[in-house]
């Protein structure tokens, strides 16, 4: 199929309105896919200083018994 369409896009059969359709709807997806990563990676940045905090005062403040 996707040959197919390469196909027609290099002959010119395919009309533009619905080339440029998937090239929108494309970009739309790839933008989300780096929308959902950059927030992923925020929430990361986020919470490793906390864990890490969490973790040095457990190491520092042991209890005596």
């Amino acid at each position: 199929m996707m040959l197919r369409t390469l196909e027609q896009a290099k002959q010119g059969t395919e009309p533009p309105i619905s080339a440029s359709i998937r090239r929108n709807w494309m970009e739309a997806y790839i933008f989300s896919r780096i929308e959902i990563l950059m927030a992923v990676i925020s929430r990361i940045a986020v919470v490793s200083p906390l864990i890490d905090a969490h973790a040095s005062s457990t190491i520092h403040h042991r209890s005596p018994w």
